[in-house]
């Protein structure tokens, strides 16, 4: 109901409060004060309620856990059925089972550290259970469960949580006045648990820092507002560290209130909660997998601090009051539902270098400093569904950063720009520099909603910034400030693209174009803007400069009225007039996610393109008919074991095309459909009969997603096999232009693909040959024994990992078992910058992964951008890669491992700024490596006689090699 008050500030969220808690982890002291401010705003509210007419939006209410309990298995240190911290055996079946107050969806993770395991989802229930089977061996995990209902497009979702914590290893309990230390020494090697009971811990520097000396050890307390660590002076270090004497990992810290002395004392590594920084190490990192979840921080210097940190989870934390919220160099991690608050100087929450990290449903409030600020090289941040407000200096976003998403925030009342992208490097691949800035909602801010800043640099590569359906409101500047020269010379570096946004009532300017390569406007409400809508630039294409029609601006909601239906945070409501900002789009933009009628064309502003869209009268609803793109197999000699697949031209009613679909003689079978479902595919559920005619009708049954029909019939024909006249040996052609036996759309062609080489199995052997085209997969593509799997050359036949893919450990191409297989004479292209797998490398995305298997050829492959291997031999032996490239993997280009008899020659491996060797040889004898370029940023070969294991009668003859950055072109690594 705090939607209506207007006291604090006339630009107020949906959901603003001035004090906000998790759900699960509000304490009760802290609780008193809020609950009196909650209590004078109601107050307020009603007053206002009372005079208003029409429908009022209600946020939606947590949907909290009333109830938990666990059962099954042979606990030990467990109290009751409501205990969250206790000991089981190795193979224990034990059922976790929460309740909640009303219907909502949950979320469970099984934990080790910060490591995601297993996860289940269950929806639209109360009452939800997961039984989960502890594995064989000495170790401790968490078992979460977060309970959800409606998540916002902009802004966090609301959310609550229950953890439990089990181990197979010692639990020892640990009361107040108590040696933590000890109980941490206690511990065996594999780690285990210590529980704080409640109550409080003071602590001086004569007690800290508390040391953590093995991995998967868990430190968890009753509580964030029952377990206090507290500081009885400012720390010369932090209240814990992890060793400083070997790697540790899988840490947990949770529960835990670090209550510190003062917040003014302190600098780098001192005055901290948790010192993660550890025993260096390039394979493990300083500090992985480490989980800080359910604390409370306040008065120290910074919140969190580490570096070179990898895969680490911060999450449902409250830190206030300190200095720096949180300063770290790390990759990949997750940072996700905490509230930073009260406090700050400079930087707020800075990611000090690394990479591919995620800042995800948090507020940060009433703070100073840069709010949110990836630092340095610190490319593909995700910055999502974050409240960013209430900022005394500096900015909301400052950016130092490319291949980024910012998406679905809210920041306002910054006092300096909302979101600044300050530019002082670059990559040399210009389509690696390119940042999306997309449906965010900026106002109130004293700078201007987005601005673009290049410092002085001798780095000329064009940069771009997409900046697309946002809304930029009543900023004190303008509305984006576009500064694509470098500072020190005026060189132009920026191209901009900005589209489908509504700017308006900025102090300055809408559109500020000082300076760039290029700045394409187009279908941008551009109005209203106090010293011109655009200035260095004119309105674009289809720009409009019209009232866009705000529901309820001076109280944070943005949508856009609609006669036909908006959304007010709980519902649909109708207007008396719809704004001209609903439909007028760009036309080529994706429309999908907008509920309909949405008249087939986005939304402009924050919301087009969402579920929150609103919507239109409909006279632009889509009335095409669906047609039929591509159909298989055509044409005579059919395996009697193939699939009939069908491609749509559009999404399909997937109901409606399987009861349209028919086929003569009848036959039994199944249907599956593609990601996109405009692929259906059905599977006899025998083989088809030998040399016999089939017809196939789709009738006009067949409907797509907005009820149009195919407009006739369709139906082809195609013959089955001879028993006894199949060529020896076959030979089958996929193809994406339809001409094949078998036929691609580039959705899920691995689908395609796998069924011609399984038919081509079912004979005994023989040749798939994919024709000249691009061939998209979302899965491997299983190669058989006795197949040559062939294209049309390097630059004609490309396959290529669909766009969005985050699949890890997989191969574009993988054998396992085979023998006397030859691949040759195409291209496998791993997209890995359109790729954003979780985990960089260690996703362990390879071009080929060949396991178990002997007499494998790979010959005239070109294989780019992958995230991992090139081509990996596993278990295998007398096999050749010949006349390969490897550009841009990112371990290693050829790999042989417990391999022998494997020849890699005429190769060509390269890579900047990424990757581990350019031949790596792994417990592996009996190997030839020769005529081989390898241009790489690692070693050039690397020799791993791991664990005593020889790498014997290995020849590396006539190989070229330069690059490696420093590190041996040859190394014989123990």
């Amino acid at each position: 109901m705090l939607v209506l008050i207007k006291i604090a500030n006339k630009h107020k969220d949906k959901g603003d409060k001035d004090t906000v808690e998790t759900s699960s982890s509000a304490g009760s002291s802290r609780m008193i004060k809020n609950t009196s401010v909650f209590i004078a705003c109601f107050i307020v509210t009603l007053i206002l309620i009372t005079g208003l007419s029409g429908v009022v939006s209600v946020s939606a209410a947590v949907p909290s856990i009333t109830n938990w309990s666990s059962t099954g298995g042979s606990p030990t240190n467990k109290d009751n059925p409501q205990d969250l911290i206790y000991r089981v055996q190795p193979e224990d079946t034990i059922t976790f089972t929460v309740t909640a107050n009303e219907t909502c969806n949950f979320t469970w993770k099984v934990m080790l550290g910060a490591e995601v395991l297993q996860t289940h989802e269950e929806n639209n229930t109360k009452t939800s259970s997961f039984t989960w089977t502890v594995p064989n061996e000495t170790s401790t995990w968490d078992m979460e469960v977060e309970t959800s209902n409606y998540k916002p497009v902009l802004g966090p979702y609301k959310q609550d949580h229950k953890v439990w914590t089990i181990t197979t290893s010692e639990l020892i309990t640990v009361n107040p006045g108590e040696d933590i230390q000890a109980a941490l020494d206690s511990l065996p090697e594999e780690g285990g648990v210590v529980e704080l009971k409640e109550g409080t811990w003071n602590l001086s520097n004569a007690d800290t820092p508390i040391q953590i000396n093995r991995s998967n050890t868990t430190l968890r307390g009753q509580g964030k507002n029952k377990t206090i660590l507290h500081a009885t002076e400012i720390l010369d270090g932090a209240f814990i560290q992890l060793s400083s004497l070997k790697n540790v990992i899988h840490a947990v810290f949770e529960d835990v209130y670090f209550h510190g002395f003062s917040r003014e004392g302190g600098d780098y590594y001192t005055n901290i909660p948790i010192d993660g920084r550890g025993k260096g190490s390039e394979d493990i990192g300083w500090d992985a997998y480490t989980k800080y979840s359910d604390l409370l921080i306040d008065e120290v210097h910074n919140g969190f601090q580490y570096n070179r940190a990898r895969e680490n989870l911060i999450q449902y934390c409250t830190v206030e009051h300190v200095k720096v919220f949180i300063d770290c160099w790390t990759e990949r991690a997750i940072i996700r539902h905490n509230i930073f608050r009260h406090g700050g100087t400079g930087a707020v929450i800075k990611f000090n270098g690394g990479s591919d990290n995620i800042f995800t449903n948090n507020i940060v409030e009433h703070v100073a400093g840069w709010a949110v600020e990836p630092y340095g090289i610190c490319p593909r941040v995700t910055i999502t569904n974050n409240i960013i407000r209430y900022v005394r200096s500096g900015y909301g976003i400052r950016m130092w950063t490319y291949g980024s998403l910012v998406k679905g925030n809210i920041i306002h009342d910054v006092n300096g720009d909302g979101i600044r992208v300050f530019d002082c490097w670059a990559y040399s691949d210009p389509s690696k520099n390119i940042n999306n800035i997309t449906n965010n909602l900026i106002y109130n801010n004293k700078g201007s909603g987005i601005t673009t800043q290049v410092r002085d640099t001798t780095i000329y590569t064009t940069r771009t910034a997409n900046i697309m359906n946002n809304i930029i409101y009543e900023n004190e500047k303008n509305g984006i400030t576009c500064n694509g020269l470098i500072e020190n010379n005026g060189v132009p570096v920026y191209v901009y693209n900005i589209k489908n946004n509504i700017i308006t009532k900025n102090k300055e300017y809408g559109i500020n174009y000082i300076g760039g390569k290029s700045i394409n406007l187009s279908y941008n409400d551009v109005y209203n803007n106090s010293l011109g809508n655009y200035n260095g630039t004119s309105a674009g294409m289809g720009d409009i400069s019209v009232d866009p029609l705000f529901a309820d601006p001076d109280n944070g909601d943005f949508h856009l009225k609609s006669q036909y239906g908006r959304w007010n945070g709980s519902g649909w409501v109708n207007d008396n007039e719809t704004s001209p900002c609903v439909d007028p789009g760009d036309p080529e933009a994706n429309y999908s996610s907008e509920p309909k009628p949405n008249g087939g064309r986005i939304n402009i502003g924050a919301y087009g393109n969402t579920g929150e869209a609103s919507m239109s009268s409909g006279l632009g609803l889509d009335t095409t008919p669906p047609i039929i793109t591509t159909h298989s197999p055509t044409g005579a000699h059919a395996p009697v074991t193939t699939t009939i697949t069908v491609t749509f031209s559009e999404a399909m009613n997937k109901t409606s095309a399987e009861s349209a679909f028919s086929i003569s003689p009848s036959i039994s079978g199944t249907f599956s459909w593609d990601s996109n479902s405009n692929k259906m595919i059905f599977t006899p559920s025998s083989n088809l009969n030998y040399e016999t005619a089939y017809t196939v009708i789709i009738s006009t049954e067949a409907e797509d997603l907005a009820g149009n029909n195919l407009e006739s019939p369709f139906s082809w024909q195609f013959t089955t096999a001879s028993e006894t006249t199949l060529p020896s040996p076959p030979i089958v052609y996929v193809a994406t232009d339809g001409t094949g036996d078998y036929n691609c759309d580039g959705t899920d062609d691995q689908i395609e693909i796998n069924q011609a080489i399984s038919d081509i199995n079912s004979t005994g052997g023989g040749t798939v040959h994919l024709k000249a085209g691009t061939y998209i997969i979302s899965d491997s593509i299983s190669l058989s024994s006795n197949l040559i799997f062939e294209g049309e050359g390097m630059e004609k036949t490309i396959i290529k990992i669909e766009d969005g893919s985050t699949k890890e450990n997989w191969a574009t191409i993988a054998g396992e078992g085979i023998s006397s297989t030859t691949i040759k004479n195409l291209t496998i292209d791993g997209n890995k910058d359109n790729c954003p797998v979780p985990k960089g490398i260690d996703s362990d995305v390879d071009a080929f992964h060949l396991y178990n298997s002997l007499n494998l050829t790979v010959e005239n492959v070109k294989m780019i951008d992958f995230w991992t291997d090139g081509v990996e031999f596993s278990h295998s032996s007398d096999s050749a890669v010949k006349d390969c490239e490897v550009i841009q993997g990112g371990h290693e280009g050829l790999r042989a491992i417990y391999s022998e008899n494997i020849t890699f020659t005429n190769n060509y491996v390269y890579s900047a700024g990424t990757g581990n060797a350019g031949v790596r040889i792994y417990e592996s004898s009996n190997c030839i490596i020769e005529n081989n370029c390898f241009n790489v940023y690692g070693f050039g070969i690397l020799i791993n006689p791991q664990g005593g294991v020889p790498c014997g009668n290995n020849i590396y003859r006539d190989n070229y090699i330069e690059g490696h950055y420093g590190l041996p072109g040859i190394a014989l690594w123990p």
